[in-house]
């Protein structure tokens, strides 16, 4: 659905999956998956590079200017030599990309090599096989393979993929004499391999016809849409900018001009054409007043509450929001069949499906806090 300008009274949603417990409340999951994968060989070189750093010496503290001579950005100060510009050096796509995907495959551990099979790569005592770095190749994202298809892309990604595993290699002869570092690196490998299972569970969970049929049984409610329009008549600190040659109406004046709306509309005058002229939704106005198809949740509640009540073609009394006044018309209400539901509910449930694996591995491992330490609930 096209609507223009037009973001009234419309919310954007970010989609989170959530989990309904006892309340009935929802709680989001903060979910490691995506990103600590890809950050865990980073966090490695993370962790050397700032032991490294930690155990140099520090520069000597330069003297700071005058607050007379302060020069300011892009200038010089007089009789003073301009050094040229330095650009940074240019970095290929295909080496940036290499960087990445070597980022994505560092938590890919190969299966052992097979009996004389040569190494194509080594890493000082550290030998990969041709398919064992293959197999490093396959486990990539889909949008790295095709880049690393060429000569070239296998070479440049193998030259970053044996950087990472030679720092790699000194990282752990780190942490082997460092505690803190080695808790680190325990927590990070904990959080990785908890990410890859709950991911693996959730993207494989299948959700029975019983249950499915239940949740919808359920939600019907959350599967209802309205086609509707609406005419907007803004006010004092509205969020809506206020439209040239327009004056800056009162609460009061806004809602005077909506009844009056309404009265005209009750007296045969067309919705579209008003929309057009008055509606300050410029947006939608343009279209005649219409908002397309609208679900729960997607607008602001006082304007749901009333689109959902509405019955069909009837025009509503003055709508009060944050944005102004709305008259609103709804043209036609649709309920998702089952069927036509049933990728949505899948996309709900899943992350139940996962909580219940999650209390069911509680059960196998139960957690006991001394209150003593760590206090009561």
């Amino acid at each position: 659905m096209q609507l223009s300008t037009s973001y009234l009274p419309r919310i954007d949603i970010i989609r989170k999956e959530f989990l309904r417990h006892g309340e009935g409340k929802p709680r989001y999951i903060v979910s490691w998956s995506d990103f600590m994968i890809i950050l865990l060989p980073s966090a490695l070189l993370s962790l050397f590079l700032w032991a490294r750093a930690a155990s140099a010496p520090k520069p000597p503290a330069q003297p700071k200017p005058p607050a007379a001579v302060k020069i300011q950005p892009g200038a010089a100060s007089v009789g003073a030599p301009v050094a040229p510009a330095v650009k940074p050096p240019a970095v290929s796509p295909v080496k940036a990309a290499a960087a990445k995907a070597v980022a994505a495959a560092g938590a890919v551990k190969p299966k052992p090599a097979a009996p004389g099979e040569p190494a194509v790569l080594s890493v000082g005592a550290e030998k990969i096989t041709k398919a064992q770095f293959e197999e490093i190749l396959a486990s990539l994202p889909d949008q790295f393979k095709a880049q690393f298809a060429s000569p070239q892309g296998m070479r440049e990604f193998a030259k970053q993929y044996a950087e990472m595993k030679s720092i790699a290699q000194e990282a752990r002869l780190k942490m082997a004499q460092d505690p803190k570092l080695r808790h680190q690196w325990q927590l990070q490998l904990d959080q990785t391999l908890t990410s890859a299972f709950m991911r693996e569970m959730v993207n494989n969970a299948k959700v029975d016809e019983a249950s499915m049929r239940e949740y919808y049984d359920q939600h019907k409610g959350e599967f209802e849409t309205v086609n509707g329009r609406h005419i907007l008549i803004r006010f004092k600190g509205s969020q809506v900018q206020l439209r040239e040659g327009q004056k800056d109406l009162t609460d009061e004046e806004a809602l005077a001009k909506a009844n009056d709306i309404r009265k005209r509309l009750a007296a045969g005058e067309d919705f579209a054409e008003l929309a057009k002229k008055e509606s300050d939704d410029v947006g939608s106005g343009a279209a005649g007043g219409s908002l397309g198809d609208f679900g729960r949740g997607q607008m602001v509640p006082a304007f749901e509450q009333a689109a959902y009540a509405l019955p069909l073609n009837q025009v509503s009394e003055a709508v009060r929001t944050q944005f102004g006044y709305h008259v609103i018309q709804v043209r036609a209400k649709k309920r998702k069949t089952l069927d036509e539901a049933r990728a949505d509910i899948e996309r709900r449930q899943k992350p139940e499906m996962g909580r219940k694996v999650i209390d069911g591995i509680k059960t196998r491992y139960p957690v006991v806090l001394d209150e003593a330490y760590f206090g009561k609930d």
